[in-house]
């Protein structure tokens, strides 16, 4: 700050020589102070520079953003006394020109005219140092957009249907939508704007809940949907079956979507209760917290038994979430099919994962489609929309800055020459009651330009959704006395009279480029036990006769598979077992099969084949010179001599005696000359 021109700015004004600063309103002292010496120095080379900005629009002071240095041009606001900025100072009053857009090209006659009258009215209660930001706030509109609807609404809670003010908000929002589509709008002309991240969500969440797409990319989190969090209470469960905050949500989930009949808080009984003395769990009922999720098939051990994303379906399965086609569960799913592609540390690491993931893990929704978009209205700034609802408007004054930096000079304090102030109430009291005037008349405009931002979105319709206003009006300090104010300087304000329309409802007439929405909903989600419905075998052959499929032949290919895996008879329980696991064999069928096994091995002329001891080689496969296998079911080796043995099924054939001849000879080829051949017919057993 010190130097005329310091040199990291020579070097970056040697490759750019014009400068554009846009949203000017909303850049703070140090960016402004930072930047002037590049401006100072192009304009010094005759260049042509431009800031571009709209005082009434400046809702960025929480982050630093001075609204006062676009308000003061060509002036520096707050410039260090020095004789160097002095003379930037002076280079921005040569250079100096003030253009004010004053016509609207984006919203509807009775939009503008309203919006000028409005904040006319309003601006009158902004303190004169600031109240220059609204001097040129009336703006032009051309003759050929008449039309245009502007309606306020005052709402308040329905005691009847025992309505909060916010599900009344919801509710309204839905009509409207509802009306809007009534009269020739798509949901994509739609804007839901709002003043905070938790009531977009609420919107959001409301109108999906109620078939509406809807694109709000900051608001719709996914752990905010009931089914999500009943999902993740029970993977937590399944984790640790002594949480009893996840019983507890479990239950509560139950009851509250009618799959438990009773009273919840008697529900909650069930969930165990540690006595420290018999080191057991305590029921008040008889039955366990187990049993009443056994009611919906879910199997805790089983469950375990599963990969993640498999047992997550299977839960979905077990409560019937899948009757619906949810969004949030889907992509929820999807977020757990994304960490076991990637993590193999099971359902541990998959709940330690999501509780870093679910604050930022939202349900994406195409741009493209006919939605609703939902978002805050700093996100809006620059933006329009056909329709603008501006729903819970409901907020006040609040200061813009909870603390501020002072320079003490009383002598009294010592040594300290500055601090951090509150700007509470109390400062009003103290030396510094300047600063806090001063910061209270700034938060006021903070209130006003966010209104100004919304009623300057929309095209063709704006609805807003505020709040009866309190009987006690002295000061105009929140957005429902902002629109008292003006209805009643207007003189049409009515106690009795809840909505204020101004313009009127036309049906819309669809442009000629308008295309027909292509989007598919559907109904359900598709889910389904892939387990039960087929079995996988990746060696066919080895396990059914494909060429023969008949039951007999079958049952005669599993025994033949099972007796080339046996060496002895003590490995029958366990190569039995393993064919089961493989879902080959049922469980019903073990017995049978077991007693035709061992019945065979018992006999005389076949029991000598599996005697302990004997060094065997089940299904040994031999390459061949010519790059081909044989595989027989059996070699027993005994020195220099090797018995062959082949287990077949059905009647004897001529090609069963070459086939066994043949692996005689590539056994003789390997150097066992003393070979023998036996074939084992089954059906002879």
């Amino acid at each position: 700050a010190d130097q005329p021109v310091p040199f990291i700015y020579e070097r970056v004004g040697e490759k750019y020589r014009n400068f554009l600063i846009d949203e000017f309103q909303d850049t703070s002292i140090l960016q402004w102070h930072n930047m002037i010496p590049l401006i100072e120095n192009s304009l010094a080379g005759g260049n042509f520079n431009m800031v571009v900005g709209d005082g009434k629009q400046a809702i960025y002071r929480w982050r630093g953003g001075e609204v006062e240095q676009f308000a003061r041009l060509p002036e520096i606001y707050k410039k260090p006394d020095t004789a160097v900025f002095q003379q930037r100072e002076a280079a921005l009053k040569r250079n100096y020109k003030n253009e004010v857009l004053g016509s609207n090209y984006r919203s509807k006659a009775e939009i503008v005219k309203f919006n000028n009258d409005f904040f006319t009215i309003i601006s009158g209660l902004i303190d004169d140092e600031l109240n220059p930001i609204y001097d040129d706030v009336s703006q032009e509109f051309s003759d050929e957009s008449d039309g245009g609807l502007v309606q306020i609404e005052f709402l308040k809670k329905n005691e009847d249907e025992l309505l909060s003010l916010d599900e009344v908000n919801l509710n309204r929002t839905k009509e409207i939508v509802e009306e809007l589509l009534e009269d020739g709008f798509s949901l994509r002309d739609i804007a839901v704007l709002c003043r905070t991240n938790i009531e977009a969500n609420l919107i959001a969440t409301f109108l999906l809940e109620h078939g509406y797409n809807v694109v709000s990319s900051e608001s719709l989190l996914i752990k905010n949907s009931p089914d999500v969090g009943f999902l993740t209470d029970i993977l937590k469960y399944l984790n640790d079956r002594q949480n009893k905050i996840a019983k507890a949500g479990i239950l509560h989930y139950l009851s509250v979507n009618g799959k438990l009949q009773g009273n919840l808080h008697n529900d909650l009984n069930v969930i165990n209760i540690e006595v420290q003395a018999g080191e057991k769990d305590l029921f008040s009922q008889d039955e366990s917290f187990a049993d009443v999720l056994q009611r919906f098939g879910f199997n805790a051990g089983a469950l375990k038994k599963l990969p993640l994303y498999d047992m997550v379906e299977e839960i979905i399965r077990n409560f019937g979430i899948e009757s619906k086609a949810d969004v949030y569960v889907q992509f929820f799913l999807d977020n757990v099919l994304n960490f076991a592609g990637k993590d193999n540390s099971g359902l541990p690491g998959f709940l330690e994962w999501w509780e870093k993931k679910k604050d930022s893990a939202s349900v994406v929704v195409p741009e493209g489609i006919d939605a609703v978009r939902v978002m805050t209205i700093h996100k809006s700034k620059g933006l329009e929309f056909p329709v603008v609802i501006y729903p819970f408007a409901g907020a006040k004054l609040r200061r813009g800055k909870d603390k501020l930096w002072v320079d003490l000079s009383d002598k009294n304090v010592g040594i300290l020459k500055t601090a951090l102030l509150n700007t509470g109430l109390p400062l009003e009291k103290t030396d510094f009651a300047g600063l806090y005037n001063e910061e209270m008349s700034k938060s006021f405009l903070d209130l006003i330009n966010i209104v100004y931002v919304v009623m300057t979105r929309p095209a063709e319709r704006l609805y807003v959704l505020t709040e009866v206003p309190p009987k006690s009006r002295e000061k105009t300090d929140s957005v429902p006395k902002l629109f008292h104010y003006y209805l009643e300087n207007k003189g049409i304000w009515d106690e009795e009279q809840t909505i204020y329309t101004f313009g009127e409802r036309k049906v819309k007439t669809s442009s000629p480029e308008e295309k027909d929405d292509k989007t598919l909903n559907i109904d359900t989600m598709i889910s389904a036990a892939w387990r039960k419905r087929m079995l996988l075998s990746l060696k066919a052959p080895e396990h059914w006769d494909v060429t023969s499929p008949e039951p007999a032949s079958e049952y005669g290919t599993l025994i033949h598979n099972i007796l080339s895996k046996i060496k002895t008879e003590s490995d029958v329980e366990n190569v039995i077992n393993g064919f089961v696991q493989d879902g080959i064999i049922n469980n019903e069928d073990v017995a049978g099969i077991k007693h035709k096994i061992l019945s065979f091995i018992a006999k005389p002329e076949t029991g000598k084949y599996f005697k302990p001891g004997l060094n065997v080689k089940t299904e040994a496969e031999i390459l061949l010179p010519d790059g081909k296998t044989i595989r027989p079911d059996r070699l027993i080796f005994e020195g220099d001599k090797v018995t062959i043995i082949d287990f077949k099924t059905g009647q004897p054939k001529d090609r069963d005696k070459k086939q066994i001849e043949n692996y005689e000879n590539k056994m003789k080829e390997l150097g066992y000359e003393k070979t023998k051949g036996v074939l084992l017919y089954l059906s002879r057993f």
